[in-house]
């Protein structure tokens, strides 16, 4: 239990540092630990959901997302239903990590929604 939980602490406090070629097995990880039963695992997967997807490029010129909608596309189907399974869990129903996971991936991928 606790190495998973500090498996993705680790990765959330490094996540600027990390190489983008990273997000692609990061977010599968996340996904999987989302159906974890144990409330601190799947809610620091859901955490990690929305601060991958909410790492900002910081160029002078922008302020753009890290992640764009046509990365997560692909896995917008696996990333829902995991989120909204975690919210059956008994201590999970109002879960505010992983609310803001589901707005977050909302808002990254919003012209892709419909083709979920």
């Amino acid at each position: 239990l606790s190495s998973k939980a500090d498996c993705i602490k680790f990765y959330c406090i490094f996540r600027p540092q990390l190489p983008p070629d990273s997000y692609e097995p990061i977010i599968k990880m996340l996904i999987r630990y989302l159906g974890h039963k144990s409330y601190v695992v799947h809610s620091y997967a859901a955490m990690g959901i929305y601060k991958l997807l909410s790492l900002r490029s910081m160029d002078e010129k922008s302020y753009d997302f890290k992640i764009s909608g046509k990365f997560i596309a692909p896995h917008l189907k696996s990333i829902f239903q995991a989120l909204f399974t975690a919210l059956k869990h008994e201590d999970s129903n109002d879960n505010e990590y992983v609310m803001r996971a589901i707005a977050q991936v909302c808002v990254s991928a919003k012209e892709h929604l419909t083709r979920a």
